[in-house]
């Protein structure tokens, strides 16, 4: 009994390595590729413009995703 819940725990421990493994390659890195290249293309100063308080919030929504990338 004891040799099937180790069996049990040691299956769910390498699903669950496998499945952050799985992630990092569909999730991860291809954010960190789009942020890289947004970054590129969009002046941080525009985005740190965008995040005063007193900004308006409509172009801000727009922005929103590249200053969390960038």
């Amino acid at each position: 009994m004891l040799e099937l819940a180790a069996a049990v725990r040691q299956t769910g421990f390498d699903k669950t390595v496998s499945d952050r493994k799985l992630q990092v390659l569909t999730c991860l890195v291809p954010a960190f590729f789009i942020g890289g290249g947004i970054s590129r293309v969009v002046s941080s100063r525009i985005v740190l413009n965008s995040r005063r308080s007193e900004a308006k919030r409509t172009p801000i929504s727009g922005l929103a995703s590249i200053a969390t990338m960038a």
